[in-house]
């Protein structure tokens, strides 16, 4: 049996009364003619839902579809024309998707179910190293995808999520049920997204409704982290078991708003983890720092939530850059295949005991009036076990630092204790003037702005098009000509514009208000010997633009530029926003209104003006010396270990009790009494151990070889009028530690800043060559962190 239904356009369609996929607002459909159509199927509403509304918002999608619907590797099922059933608006038309697809979810749980065909669990099997990258290929498609859909600023997808999308076998991904998209101009709402999944809904999603609220398109950085966090690992991100005050908080959703997951701002507070969670240690680095960044910072600050075109750019990286994912499944099989063993030197979340066969269960053997009695048993064993563990596997995620650098492992040199100057010298750093370099100078054949205005779209297309600048969106025939020569010094001419181009560009991508002190960065190294470098203009970082790929997959730059800077930011911004700025994506060869938030820098030169200086001089900044406090020195009464040294779990303990330092879990009846006195300077004076402390300490976390830097930093700026300041032993930190919270959540005088909640000591772990003792004020005990872990620091001098 089958339907007739008319296109807009007047066409008959016929279509099979039994439709192929249904939902709470109609069903799909398939076309049977006219043959020209078979590649394509109808979606129709449910009666109720056959509103003018619908109707409306159908029409304004057909005729302002976002860049890119189809590629090799995505489809986007957009709406192409409506249909009418009895001269009502019934439904539209849509791509078919791809034959042999799958619903994402299917392969986004803890295991591929039984019931699908192997074919499937050898292509996505997370224990091996194939299946792995196969996943990250999925991930890489979906953001691009995802992104082609905003890059217009009209659309939010709202309900994004694994049911949404369908996959093939070979990989290709399908975004369904577009329909319930957000539509907006700026912040005015025309049509809304009236539906979201709790599990997928961001934690300002708590005073947002998608029905009567604009939703900014950062609601969807948050659905597409949490989608990509199941698809690798096969379980929601905030799935664990939290204590304290948030002992009753059981839902997704309720532990998305209190940033209860083991990457979230609340993470001290969790419990129970599931053992899954700790394969996100096993992808790359650049990959965690995304969801660290998404569930963390996200949290309070929704912009700065990677985009899509972050998550595909840094995916599709790695991929391409095989060497961080070699082993990626072996790493990843242990954790799936066996709970994590538990050791006497790290404490590890308790092992799940292995299901017995449905005919010898484990509670068959008890008669049912003492089933009670055995729950009762085990739930006590479990609290006691938790309770006396310090919750070491749900602070792991806090030793992500935002770096990209590879992991070093320092070797511990002691640091000796200096007397204090009585006007310590600060001696500033001085940069050698660079050598100018031999380039000549260059007359351009075609002359380009220089300076930065402020301009809207029309006038971007109108430059592009007078230049004859490619870009695939504006002017796809464009096709500018350059003639590039590598000057062997980190810059590169173009001859036929006369500028000089920084070769490779910023490491990180970066604010655009930053920017500024990046550009003076390069100015003061003077690149090539020059120190006028600076942002260029669209204008002039347009003509980079290339008509085909030709530096490495997505990049659309001549290979004579370093392929890293995948979208670069120029000087120039949007007429009619303040949080905008014209910015070049070269992985997709076009020029884009991009978001202050995100973007890499390759700064430029004009080539024939002004010529290079014979001997340009960078000037340091000097520092004045820091005038010396007036505290007396101060005779301790317990003198403690000032030298680092490596100790065993067994050395740690026997140091508490001696010195009678409280620790929660280690000697929990210790008490150690201080004596401080806030000096009004920044330090804080123990007059019981002589000790002189940093009253705050760094405001961010680092790693631990990143310590020795931050103490050179302290001593330079002379903190209290001494440079003379280290990492504190494991001994002196310990002294600090407080039998109950007495600052806020730490377990810590009030005397102190309470930001830094966890810090490093300068002593290391014996039997491990990559672990150090650190102080955990937030839980009031000693425990051991790794390397490439992060801490605080905060620094101590000798009082004496």
């Amino acid at each position: 049996m089958t339907l007739s239904l008319t296109t807009s356009n007047k066409q008959i369609i016929k279509v099979k009364d039994s439709p192929i996929a249904s939902g709470g607002e109609g069903a799909v459909h398939e076309i049977v003619s006219p043959s020209s159509m078979c590649n394509s199927c109808v979606k129709l509403y449910s009666v109720q839902h056959r509103t003018p509304q619908r109707e409306q918002k159908t029409a304004y999608m057909i005729y302002n579809p976002p860049p890119g619907l189809q590629t090799p590797n995505y489809l986007i099922c957009w709406p192409a024309e409506r249909v009418y059933e009895n001269n009502g608006f019934a439904g539209f038309v849509m791509p078919l998707a791809y034959s042999g697809s799958i619903s994402l979810y299917e392969i986004c749980t803890t295991k591929i179910k039984d019931r699908m065909p192997d074919v499937w669990k050898r292509k996505y099997d997370r224990s091996t190293n194939a299946g792995m990258i196969s996943r990250l290929k999925l991930c890489v498609n979906i953001a691009i995808a995802v992104h082609s859909i905003h890059l217009l600023g009209k659309y939010v997808l709202i309900d994004m999520k694994p049911q949404n999308i369908l996959i093939t076998h070979d990989g290709k991904i399908c975004i369904i049920d577009t329909d319930s998209i957000q539509i907006a101009n700026g912040k005015q709402v025309i049509y809304p997204g009236p539906v979201a999944t709790p599990e997928y809904i961001p934690p300002e999603g708590k005073n947002l409704s998608p029905s009567k609220n604009y939703i900014p398109e950062c609601w969807d950085r948050f659905s597409i982290a949490v989608m990509f966090y199941e698809i690798l690992f096969g379980l929601h991100p905030f799935a664990s078991t939290a204590s304290g005050k948030y002992k009753d908080v059981t839902t997704i959703l309720d532990k998305i708003q209190n940033g209860l997951s083991h990457l979230g701002t609340n993470s001290k507070y969790i419990v129970i983890l599931p053992s899954l969670h700790k394969n996100l240690r096993n992808v790359p680095k650049s990959v965690q720092i995304l969801f660290y960044k998404t569930f963390k910072y996200g949290h309070s600050q929704p912009d700065a939530r990677p985009g899509a075109e972050i998550w595909g750019e840094t995916i599709y990286s790695e991929i391409t850059q095989q060497k961080n994912l070699n082993a990626l499944g072996q790493k990843l099989s242990p954790a799936i295949k066996k709970a994590p063993r538990v050791s006497s030197k790290k404490t590890q979340i308790p092992k799940q005991p292995k299901a017995a066969p449905k005919s010898q269960s484990f509670f068959s053997r008890f008669p049912k009036i003492n089933m009670i009695r055995v729950l009762a048993i085990f739930a006590f064993i479990a609290l006691s076990f938790i309770l006396v563990n310090n919750f070491k596997n749900t602070r792991w995620i806090e030793n992500l630092f935002e770096s990209e650098k590879a992991r070093l492992s320092p070797k511990i040199t002691p640091t000796p204790t200096p007397r204090p100057t009585q006007n310590p010298t600060v001696i500033p750093k001085v940069t050698k003037p660079p050598k100018p370099d031999s380039v000549k100078s260059v007359r351009p054949s075609v002359r380009l702005r220089s300076s930065s205005k402020v301009l809207s779209k029309d006038d971007v297309i109108t430059m592009l098009k007078k230049h004859n600048f490619f870009d695939s969106n504006w002017n796809q025939s464009g096709d500018f000509k350059n003639d590039f020569k590598d000057n062997g010094n980190g810059t590169v001419t173009d001859r036929k514009t006369g500028l000089m181009w920084q070769k490779g560009g910023s490491k990180n991508s970066m604010n655009f208000k930053d920017t500024a002190a990046y550009v003076r960065q390069v100015n003061q190294k003077g690149l090539g010997g020059y120190n006028d470098w600076r942002l260029p203009t669209i204008e002039e970082l347009a003509t980079l633009l290339k008509t085909k790929e030709m530096n490495g997959g997505l990049y659309n730059i001549d290979p004579v530029f370093d392929k890293k800077q995948w979208c670069c930011w120029s000087s120039d911004t949007v007429k009619g926003s303040s949080r905008l700025a014209w910015d070049v994506l070269f992985g997709y060869g076009i020029v884009e209104r991009y978001r202050i938030s995100d973007g890499y820098v390759r700064v430029v030169r004009a080539g024939q003006s002004p010529r290079p200086t014979p001997n340009p001089t960078v000037i340091p900044k000097v520092t004045k010396p820091p005038k010396p406090d007036l505290v007396k020195s101060v005779k301790p009464i317990v003198n403690l270990r000032s030298r680092a040294k490596t100790l065993s779990g067994d050395d740690v303990k026997a140091m508490l009790k001696k010195h009678n330092f409280s620790d929660k879990y280690k000697n929990e009846s210790g008490d150690f009494k201080n004596d401080f006195k806030d000096n009004g300077n920044g330090t804080i004076t123990d007059r019981k151990t002589g000790l002189m402390w940093q009253k705050g300490g760094s405001k961010d976390y680092m790693e631990f070889k990143d310590t020795a830097a931050y103490v050179r930093q302290v001593n330079q700026k002379g903190l209290g009028g001494h440079d003379d300041w280290r990492l504190p032993t494991l001994e002196e930190l310990a002294s600090l530690l407080e039998r109950q919270k007495m600052n806020g959540d730490l377990y810590i005088d009030p005397v102190f800043d309470k930001k830094q909640w966890w810090c490093w000591s300068s002593d290391t772990v014996e039997g491990s060559s990559g672990s150090a003792w650190v102080v955990y004020f937030g839980l009031g005990n000693v425990d051991s962190n790794d390397f490439d872990g992060v801490s605080y620091v905060r620094l101590v001098r000798a009082g004496q």
